[in-house]
């Protein structure tokens, strides 16, 4: 019995020993693979937070690169092939961080149990592999792109949520295999497929085409054809589009010569034509080609042999040795320019020689093109030419000349010896020490004028040749539409006052921009005014309630003068405020308050928790992820409105609250609605863009409408744009409305 105790105790001590050992063992294990468990987490995680940050921030640049260069700017050599490269190297990082977490062991620890998700991340990767690889992976000429965009971005959606579980997990849940399958999570990759590298255009399926639509092409293209860059309003561009948005002409270099193609017609050939770009400006010049402002008339210029030619209308005039400024009139055809000869300038006035041996480049129209007027220098000083008849000379002349509104009056700043005086219809004004950069200024109905005058280091407002109060700074008299009344701000030891009629407002901190200004009847008047850290708007010196801040271009009057409308925020709150009355507070409010053509109905935006609005008199219509562009668009009769709001990743246009089909892209510069209210069209994008007249598109496909270009509703019935079928390729496009009456009057679709 004691050899049994003994045996007893021996085994049970050497079970402790064992029991020992194992537990030693285990933890020694444990202690081995915790850093590993911990490296294999960092691998986990960090591939999780490159999913999200590539749905959040890389793919998403990636969607808007793609449609900013090559759907919206096609052609734009510069910035696709930055996003392009950006694109695959953040393609190629992604496939990086996976290798590593497969190194660090993520799949064969942390993801031991999660096999399909396993094999979804090695799919992945191999195709993030092949991808980056790809000469074929970004490309504007594949329309699919931004389906492939938009579908990369759904699976980086479901990884990086799957993946997110495991934020909280922690090395010892994977060294004690406590880590749950994520195979329920990724599973629903299975309905979302790998795309194409390359992109191929998504099968279109518009729910309806247009049968009566017609292209004209313009294209006049030869192989080895240089398109050149032209000065434009902001920037450069390679085509200028007429105002009213019907005719468009670009420059093209050809075999050593340069040409201006204007609606597809090749000009003569010249050895330069000016562009305005670069070195290509003379003195005085116009910046490159130019349209006259009711867009039937086109000048430029080209050089050949030596020589200069002005060209209207196609027809090239005499040769110089040089052109200064060239100016066309907004009607009648008429065209003016400066041009050198024998060292002596010389104004040109529609293709005849004037007496005047030199001219400054300064040559002004009347609006209705029967007068002209302009600077000339000889011997005797310089002096203004008005319809061929010189006026006294003086020592410089300083601003204008400038027409009023009817054409019959003119007038012009001068020095004479070393003062400056107004010249209002060859009478002189009193003189001043100088003037301000407007010059003079004419009322509506052309017989009253105003201007400011330095005197003393001061300012000084005459209107009508009578002065106003000296101040520090006066600010642009203007006139109320019925020309009966006039209004300037002005300000003296740093506080601002608004000056009606000669009678000042009370003294404020700030005058807003864009300054005072009348209703459309001229009755009443309002600006905005900054007092004491506080702004409001201000209606006939009435003082409105104060806000913390007021949106730029506030007060907006409606079209009858009978109501007046800001947007406004205090305490990170946004309103609209109607005629007094503040609405209720929203998160935020966008733009400005709206009104209809006939001074009815009003609109503005607003943006809630649930979505952004537009509010109708009042009325919240539903929420949607954005509202793009100037919010409410009215029809011209004021009983239809329209607007184009995101929802769902793309872009919809909502008429009178019924939404039309979703598009990746609409440019929501282009809504128009037709003379007689009958119509909207609009400019969409889905895999090409389309003209869309009542919800029907045109058949055809183009790489971009014309930039500046809009649907322009014609005298015919029909409703045309301007479009590029490739860059640097152009087409008139033109859709037969359902009534030829349709569209009684031809609108021009200027933006």
């Amino acid at each position: 019995m004691a050899l049994n105790l003994r045996t007893i105790v021996l085994v049970g001590a050497l079970a402790v020993c064992v029991g020992v050992y194992v537990r030693y063992d285990h933890l020694r294990r444990e202690a081995i693979e915790m850093p590993r468990a911990d490296q294999a987490l960092l691998g986990i995680r960090s591939t999780g937070r490159q999913f999200a940050e590539m749905v959040k921030f890389g793919l998403r640049q990636s969607v808007d690169g793609w449609t900013s260069a090559c759907v919206k700017q096609p052609g734009n050599g510069r910035v696709s092939p930055y996003l392009g490269k950006l694109y695959l190297e953040q393609i190629a990082r992604t496939a990086e961080f996976i290798d590593n977490a497969e190194a660090a062991g993520a799949f064969s620890s942390v993801l031991r149990r999660s096999t399909d998700t396993v094999a979804q991340l090695r799919a992945l990767r191999d195709w993030l592999h092949a991808e980056a690889a790809s000469d074929q992976a970004w490309s504007c000429a594949n329309s699919g792109m931004l389906d492939k965009l938009q579908r990369l971005k759904e699976i980086y959606a479901v990884h990086a949520e799957c993946l997110g579980r495991l934020t909280q997990a922690e090395a010892m849940d994977v060294v004690q295999r406590r880590i749950p399958s994520l195979d329920d999570c990724t599973g629903a990759l299975h309905a979302l497929p790998l795309p194409d590298h390359a992109a191929a255009a998504p099968a279109s399926t518009p729910a309806a085409t247009s049968g009566h639509e017609r292209v004209v092409s313009w294209t006049r293209s030869e192989p080895g054809d240089e398109v050149l860059e032209l000065a434009a309003e902001r920037g450069r561009a390679r085509f200028l589009l007429s105002p009213d948005g019907s005719r468009v002409a670009w420059v093209v270099g050809r075999q050593g010569k340069q040409y201006v193609v204007l609606d597809g017609e090749v000009g003569p050939a010249f050895d330069t034509v000016r562009t305005g770009v670069g070195g290509n400006v003379l003195y005085g010049g116009p910046g490159g080609p130019v349209f006259s402002a009711n867009s039937r008339h086109f000048a430029y210029e080209g050089e050949r042999d030596g020589k200069w030619f002005v060209v209207i209308d196609g027809e090239p005039g005499e040769g110089w040795d040089a052109i200064g400024q060239l100016v066309l009139a907004q009607t009648g055809g008429r065209w003016a320019y400066s041009a050198l000869r024998d060292h002596h300038w010389r104004a040109i006035v529609d293709g005849t020689h004037t007496d005047y041996p030199s001219v400054s480049p300064r040559f002004t129209f009347s609006a209705d093109a029967s007068r002209l007027a302009w600077v000339t220098n000889d011997d005797g000083g310089f002096a203004v030419v008005v319809d061929g008849k010189r006026s006294a000379p003086y020592r410089a002349i300083v601003l204008g000349p400038g027409f009023s509104p009817d054409g019959r009056r003119v007038g012009y700043i001068a020095r004479s010896r070393e003062r400056l005086v107004a010249v209002v219809d060859g009478r002189e004004m009193p003189a001043y020490d100088g003037p301000v950069t407007w010059g003079v200024v004419f009322s509506p109905d052309s017989q009253r004028f105003a201007y400011v005058a330095w005197r003393n280091r001061r300012m000084v407002a005459v209107v009508d040749g009578v002065e106003g109060r000296e101040y520090d700074k006066i600010t642009t008299p203007t006139f109320s539409a019925d020309s009966r009344r006039w209004l300037y701000a002005a300000s003296s030891g740093g506080r601002w006052v608004v000056v009606v009629d000669g009678h000042e407002s009370r003294p404020y901190d700030a005058i807003l921009a864009p300054g005072p200004a009348f209703s459309p009847d001229g009755h009443h008047f309002g600006y905005g005014a900054k007092d004491a850290w506080q702004t409001r708007v201000v209606i006939d010196d009435r003082d409105e309630p104060a806000f913390d801040n007021i949106v730029q271009g506030s007060p907006v009057w409606s079209a009858d003068s009978a109501h007046v409308g800001y947007v406004a925020s205090r305490g990170g709150r946004g309103f609209a405020v109607l005629d007094g009355t503040a609405s209720s507070a929203y998160e935020h409010v966008s733009g400005n308050v709206s009104f209809s053509p006939d001074s009815a109905r009003w609109a503005w935006v607003v943006g809630q928790e649930d979505g952004w609005h537009v509010v109708v008199n009042g009325r919240e219509g539903p929420p949607y992820e954005g509202v793009l562009g100037p919010g409410a668009v009215w029809s011209p009769d004021s009983r239809h409105v329209a607007c184009v709001v995101k929802k769902g990743g793309q872009e919809v246009v909502v008429e009178d609250g019924a939404e039309h089909r979703a598009y990746h892209d609409i440019d929501e510069a282009s809504l128009r609605w037709s003379p007689d209210s009958a119509h909207l069209a609009y400019a969409a994008w889905d895999g090409g863009w389309t003209l869309v007249v009542d919800r029907v598109e045109t058949g055809a496909r183009f790489a971009a409408f014309a930039k500046g270009s809009a649907p322009r509703f014609t005298a015919g019935g029909r409703v045309q744009i301007v479009a590029q079928p490739s860059p640097g390729d152009f087409a008139r496009v033109e859709v037969e409305l359902p009534s030829a009456a349709a569209a009684p009057a031809d609108v021009a679709g200027a933006r």
